[in-house]
């Protein structure tokens, strides 16, 4: 890769980073979100690693228009599992609570001690672990396109798609694990491909060893952060073997990192549980896998409510691009290939394939950044302007489909549409185009803005903020703080408008440098974005 292409892309990064960043929602929702903070905050600040469970109300709202209006909103906080000590443990496995620490501990510099203060400020930084997660992710998939042979531009083109054009963008505001697994998977692929490219164009100069680590240490965060993801192991296992073969000593280097994970998963579920097999996540919600594979197949791929197809209209050219593949890269189109059947064909049998309250269907994100790239090898294999555009206008497509869950948060139509019809909405929500968030979430945006041109609803949403802050009383417990935090959290989810700056004016910090802040990153994405099409132009 010359000095050039390595500044398109350092640029890409930058632009991505200070986009997303700008984005970002800076809070946690409840149970799966606060879970994974708690771990990381009684980890860093006690040294242990049991959390404990509450539940907080949410309760009608007197102001015309906030939410919740008709009854209260009861949310448990975590997701919390007893052990065989009488202890409750996260469902999760820990490891993106431990990829968050540093955020966590910038939070801890700029906040001090456990204090409402310093418990917000570690609640903000953690919140922005998706927003640089999927900017990293957007830029390795512009790698990985490079590495394929993909056009400067069509590389390029692709991260943005998997940034601002695929349903990824809407999880800038949550801190959901699937970002980092979709993250750790295309990082574990790239890597490994790494190695077959590298022994075949620079066979004097190949580093097979460091790219082998870091291919396995990729895939065993991702299922120290999720257990569920080592079905797609076999993938990478069929497709390793074509690369690395009867070398025992290479198969040791890309297989050590998965077997330390599975031996440390397996401890701590005797440790916790009584059984190396009994995961957190069984334990305590049961979980089966009866949903008929018809129905779970329609669901996670064609539904208006949680439809890959919809939310990420760049996938049907990723499905052709994996017919092309399979005519020119065969090996790669069979590790695409599998990782994809494995994760749909899990999730659509799965109980809960819906992933609960989100956007799109969460579980098979991670499949994205794959398909994207293959929708890329769809256009290099034949680069006519009718493939560029077709692939430009489904971006596009993306982006107005995915944009208005960034301006305010879907929660929101979901609350109201609860309480309209609390029987039925959420089936409703999912098999019923009228319904579904695709066709609400444009109108909630705009009953937002119609709800905040009203004078005052900023005053009513601030004095809620003030109440809520003033109603505190100390115990000097970080997890009853953090639980106090909630609400807050949960009114700006459902009640203003879903960026982190906004919040913190609610808060009442000074405006000079919250503006100073949101100009600072607008100048930085401006001129990353500049560099990169003088770039690209002359490449």
């Amino acid at each position: 890769m010359t000095h050039a292409q390595r500044s398109q892309f350092d640029w890409l990064l930058i632009g991505l980073l200070t986009l997303l960043l700008l984005t970002a929602g800076g809070r946690l929702a409840p149970q799966d979100e606060e879970t994974t903070y708690r771990v990381t905050a009684n980890l860093i600040e006690y040294g242990r690693w049991t959390i404990t469970a509450q539940t907080i109300t949410i309760e009608p709202q007197t102001y015309p228009g906030f939410l919740p209006s008709a009854v209260p909103r009861d949310l448990l906080t975590t997701w919390a599992v007893p052990g065989r000590d009488g202890q409750l443990y996260p469902q999760f496995a820990p490891g993106q609570s431990l990829v968050a620490i540093p955020l966590y501990l910038i939070g801890r510099l700029l906040g001090g001690a456990p204090s409402l203060s310093a418990v917000l400020m570690t609640r903000f930084t953690t919140s922005l672990f998706n927003p640089i997660i999927i900017a990293l992710t957007g830029w390795l998939v512009a790698l990985f396109a490079a590495r394929l042979n993909f056009s400067p531009r069509l590389s390029v083109a692709l991260g943005v798609a998997y940034a601002f054009g695929s349903m990824a963008l809407p999880y800038t505001r949550t801190y959901f694990g699937e970002p980092l697994i979709a993250l750790t998977i295309t990082l574990a692929a790239y890597a490994l491909y790494r190695v077959k490219a590298d022994r075949i164009a620079r066979p004097d100069r190949v580093d097979v060893g460091r790219w082998l680590l870091i291919s396995g240490s990729a895939l065993a965060i991702a299922i120290f952060a999720r257990e569920r993801s080592a079905i797609m192991a076999p993938a990478f296992m069929i497709y390793a073997a074509s690369i690395i073969r009867h070398d025992w000593r290479r198969w040791l280097v890309w297989l050590l990192p998965l077997a330390v994970v599975g031996a440390l998963i397996g401890l701590m579920n005797w440790s916790r549980y009584g059984s190396p097999l009994t995961f957190g996540f069984s334990a305590l919600q049961h979980t089966t896998f009866g949903t008929p594979l018809l129905l779970g197949l329609y669901g996670l791929l064609l539904s208006p409510g949680k439809g890959l197809l919809f939310y990420n209209p760049i996938v049907w050219a990723g499905l052709m691009g994996l017919v092309s593949m399979w005519r020119r890269r065969r090996a790669e189109a069979e590790l695409f290939g599998l990782i994809i059947v494995a994760e749909i064909g899990f999730f659509s049998v799965y109980e809960f394939w819906t992933g609960g309250w989100n956007w799109g269907p969460r579980y098979i994100l991670p499949i994205v950044p794959l398909l994207i790239l293959a929708a890329g090898a769809w256009v290099q294999t034949n680069p006519t302007r009718l493939r560029r555009t077709v692939v430009g206008a489904l971006i596009a497509i993306g982006v107005v489909v995915n944009l208005p869950a960034v301006l305010v948060d879907h929660s929101r139509y979901l609350v109201e549409f609860g309480e309209r019809d609390p029987g039925q909405y959420l089936n409703r929500s999912i098999l019923n185009i009228a319904d579904s968030p695709l066709a609400q979430q444009w109108p909630t945006v705009f009953e937002m803005a119609q709800l905040y041109a009203q004078p005052g609803t900023w005053t009513a949403a601030r004095e809620a903020v003030v109440g809520q802050l003033h109603a505190f009383q100390s115990d000097g417990d970080l997890e009853g703080i953090s639980t106090h935090l909630m609400w807050l959290d949960e009114f700006f989810r459902l009640n203003v408008p879903d960026f982190w700056f906004v919040h913190w004016l609610l808060l009442g910090l000074p405006p000079l440098p919250i503006g100073l802040a949101v100009a600072g990153l607008l100048i930085a994405a401006l001129v990353a974005g500049a560099q990169l099409i003088k770039l690209l132009r002359a490449g």
